[in-house]
């Protein structure tokens, strides 16, 4: 609820009806989308190599199934795809496409061409299933001689007496981001990113993407152009797909009118049975007439998920700041910096079998009115600090070793303990996890949510305080040990957080925070400001790393002085820690309710805290 409140002093909705706004995705017709589908082929037994007519990328997953037969000789012999019924499979006939497989039986390539001066190949038969190593377009063939056995030239009278044809089924299925990335732009990485040709966006004078409009600069940033008066922009499109996952970039926008700047995935229109049509998940700039409002978009189909505009209280091309969104199976939540400001319940599928997506960032010009558009009048840029990609993690596994047992909120506040599920696909099961023949803990969420999970432990009603328990947190396989042999008299008040980010799976140690002045006077001429910092029961204050502590993650503490007391009088040890008073109030808005948010490192482990303040200009 404190963020809420404090996000009315940062974001003002601003609801624009009766506008019809293309959506930024548009920008990209490239064929190669096309490539992830099911479709049919027939391969003859008389010609060499065969253009199936599909790219294929290296890590794609390739399914053919086939049926058929073929005569292959005048004694009118037949072969179906494994080759020859009775099983008399020759390996070695130097005239055939791929002599190191079988002759007679369904073979493919994946190439530039179907060279026959190539031997390389790979068996297929009536039923294939494997993953491309390299890239290209895909071509099928009969495995007989074509070939003179020097591969000097074709020989006709190897399949002169060939008559029939096999019948294929096809299946790409693409790529999908298996980890993480975090891109800052040192350089434009040609393994990661496509520059984009061709037109764009609009319908009536659409623009025209430029290769030479994108660049990165000596200050390690990606910059897009469009230049002054024309309808000339630029694009970047991931090499690769994407799917569901947390994606955050820091940018500055245009200050340009008529120029519109976008963040976003996309699959483009197609329309064929099977395969997914246009879907979108769009962050721009420049769509409304106001500079300072930045909107959001849902699409599918063409059609748009009415999400207002929102109304920044800064000037979006004066600094950089940080915009995302996280993408998951039944939503996407758009977040401007540390706030959740809409929640779409469109579910947008990543569809890897047929029309998958792809990242791109845009910068390019309106093209509305349609009777008389105005060009930009001056050079607009889109700058972009970094990107990063998270793809969403595939589960997560909490295991609480006895006499306890365990309470689990996820970042939306369901629940999930031995009596309650209010979490989608969890289970809690009571299990012997380390067969010493008592009962564990054991809890599975499916797909987290991005954020942060916070974990209660609940000692069983007979377990005495001088029993130990043991908790973890696995997830993709990454281990975090919360308590080890801990004493049931040490379980912490506040629980324990799992923080599940970008990058970024680790223990988060709650922590009490008492930030002195409550009510912050912006003309008071103070030098400091004093924050008092409680830690959990079984946390040595001394191991505290002055160094590491930051306010609201910008301003870091004083290096002294400090010092370890008992501010509250409350009997647990508190430390004392103070923040140069300029830096602080730079940071703040007024507003009867500011959260302010202290962070940094003890023993290792990070820790966090907030607090609720006044701040006041008189």
């Amino acid at each position: 609820m404190k963020s809420k409140k404090l996000l009315k002093h940062i974001l003002g909705v601003v609801l624009v009806l009766g506008i019809l706004i293309p959506a930024g995705g548009f920008a990209f017709p490239l064929e190669s989308l096309a490539d992830g589908t099911s479709i049919s082929f027939t391969v003859s037994s008389t010609t060499d190599w065969q253009d199936t007519g599909l790219e294929v990328q290296a890590g794609d997953t390739v399914e053919i199934t086939a049926t058929g037969s073929v005569r292959f000789d005048s004694a009118g012999r037949m072969a179906d795809p494994d080759g020859q019924p009775d099983g008399d499979l020759i390996v070695g006939s130097m005239g055939a496409l791929v002599p190191d497989e079988p002759s007679h039986t369904l073979v493919g390539r994946i190439g530039s061409s179907g060279s026959l001066t190539d031997l390389s190949g790979f068996l297929v038969g009536s039923d294939y299933l494997g993953t491309a190593s390299e890239s290209g377009k895909l071509f099928l063939g009969f495995n007989d001689i074509f070939v003179k056995p020097d591969r000097s030239g074709l020989d006709s009278g190897g399949v002169g007496d060939n008559s029939g044809s096999f019948s294929t089924e096809i299946t790409i299925t693409h790529t999908i981001y298996s980890g993480p990335f975090d891109d800052h732009f040192y350089t434009l990485d040609m393994d990661r990113w496509d520059l984009s040709t061709g037109t764009g966006p609009g319908e009536h004078y659409p623009t025209t993407f430029d290769p030479g409009n994108v660049i990165t600069t000596l200050q390690d940033e990606l910059q897009i152009r469009v230049p002054y008066q024309t309808r000339q922009g630029g694009q970047i499109v991931t090499d690769d797909f994407v799917s569901y996952g947390r994606y955050r970039a820091r940018i500055k926008a245009s200050s340009v009118d008529n120029t519109i700047q976008g963040f976003f995935v996309y699959a483009h229109e197609y329309e064929e049975e099977g395969r997914l049509g246009h879907r979108e998940i769009d962050i721009e700039f420049g769509l409304t007439e106001h500079r300072n409002e930045i909107s959001f978009g849902t699409w599918i189909n063409g059609v748009k998920e009415l999400i207002p505009p929102i109304a920044l209280t800064w000037d979006p091309s004066e600094k950089y700041y940080e915009y995302g969104f996280d993408w998951y199976e039944d939503r996407v939540d758009f977040w401007v910096g540390p706030f959740r400001v809409w929640q779409s319940d469109w579910e947008i599928s990543p569809d890897p079998s047929g029309q998958p997506l792809k990242l791109m960032f845009n910068n390019w010009v309106k093209d509305w009115p349609p009777d008389n558009p105005p060009l930009p009048q001056d050079d607009s840029y889109l700058l972009v600090d970094w990107v990063s990609y998270q793809p969403q993690y595939g589960e997560l596994v909490c295991q609480a070793f006895s006499p306890v047992d365990i309470s689990i909120m996820d970042p939306d506040g369901l629940v999930i303990d031995m009596d309650t599920n209010e979490i989608a696909g969890a289970a809690y099961a009571e299990t012997d996890l380390d067969s010493d023949g008592d009962l564990d803990d054991l809890v599975t969420i499916p797909q987290p949510r991005f954020g942060d999970y916070k974990i209660g432990v609940v000692p069983d009603p007979t377990a005495e305080l001088t029993e130990t328990y043991t908790l973890q947190v696995v997830i993709d396989g990454e281990t975090i040990m919360l308590a080890e042999n801990t004493p049931i008299s040490d379980i912490p008040d506040q629980g324990y957080i799992v923080r599940c980010d970008a990058g970024e799976i680790a223990q988060i140690v709650p922590t009490t925070m008492d930030f002195d002045p409550h009510t912050l006077n912006l003309k008071s001429q103070g030098k400091v400001v004093t924050v008092y910092v409680e830690l959990p029961t079984g946390y040595d204050m001394e191991q505290i790393d002055i160094s590491s502590i930051m306010l609201n993650g910008v301003v870091p503490a004083l290096v002294r002085p400090t010092e370890i007391g008992d501010y509250d009088k409350d009997g647990t040890p508190d430390l004392m820690v103070k923040f140069d008073r300029a830096a602080v109030k730079a940071l703040l808005t007024l507003a009867s309710q500011v959260e302010v948010t202290i962070m940094g490192e003890v023993a290792g482990i990070a820790f966090e805290g907030t607090d609720t303040i006044r701040v006041i200009n008189s």
